[in-house]
């Protein structure tokens, strides 16, 4: 069949991407919803395709596609589910910061997780103070040495019920506007100070684990765990939430064939 959109090599991607959705992760989606539970096992049947981290490298466990093929993806992930297109999403986002602003060792060291479902991630973005007003975000990071203390809240964050690695946008520079002081980090759950508190029930969303608010008290975070350049952070966002909007528009579509 032939399309003024997409190639016959995708055609047959999205086609075949498609069986697999109807027939091992569609079945499951119901119980996913009415027992809130989180799709743990779907997205490691996922990862096995290479159906997360689709557009990412394959040295580092990605599926060495591009964005058309990441789109195809969360478009018949988000016909069976869009709270698992969602839990699908959340990986690439966090993965799209790491592959493009960190460096080597942190590639080699995060990616490989994230994108065999290993490691489950959250995006920390939102605050109780500012939503998509995000230059309003309150948390600090204060350097201290060879580490920084964070403190401070975020909510809304999907998967954060179950996330092992966070990754935090926080100010490290009080003294300018937000869009000139705010830095990334990689956070993860083991270091301490991290609660998560009451979830959320959302219809239609159930089982992503979204949680009312994140808390975080004296994290002590290495160094080396900042991605990108400090006080970068706000470019190193918004270059990320162009290709979110774009994934988050193709899980919300219906019909690609």
């Amino acid at each position: 069949m032939q399309s003024i959109f997409y190639s016959e090599e995708e055609l047959e991607y999205a086609t075949e991407a498609r069986a697999f959705f109807e027939r091992e992760i569609g079945p499951y989606v119901v119980s996913m919803d009415r027992e809130n539970r989180y799709p743990f096992d779907l997205l490691e049947k996922m990862a096995q395709r290479h159906y997360i981290g689709v557009r990412f490298p394959a040295r580092y466990e990605g599926g060495g596609r591009d964005m058309i093929h990441e789109t195809i993806i969360n478009e018949e992930t988000g016909a069976q589910s869009y709270a698992l297109a969602c839990a699908r999403s959340v990986p690439h986002h966090v993965a799209f910061i790491i592959n493009y602003y960190g460096n080597e060792d942190q590639k080699k060291r995060l990616l490989p997780g994230i994108f065999r479902a290993e490691t489950i991630v959250s995006e920390c973005i939102t605050e109780p103070g500012g939503g998509s007003d995000a230059a309003r975000m309150k948390s600090r990071a204060i350097r201290k040495g060879d580490h920084y203390l964070l403190n401070g809240e975020k909510r809304f964050m999907a998967s954060g019920g179950v996330a092992e690695l966070f990754l935090i946008f926080a100010v490290t520079d009080p003294a300018v506007h937000p869009t000139k002081g705010i830095s990334a980090f990689a956070v993860e759950k083991s270091l301490g100070g991290i609660t998560a508190l009451e979830e959320l029930d959302t219809m239609g969303w159930r089982g992503l684990r979204i949680v009312s608010l994140l808390d975080f008290k004296d994290v002590k975070i290495p160094a080396e765990n900042l991605i990108g350049e400090e006080n970068q952070g706000w470019p190193i966002l918004m270059d990320m939430l162009n290709s979110e909007r774009v994934l988050v528009a193709a899980g919300h579509c219906q019909e690609l064939l």
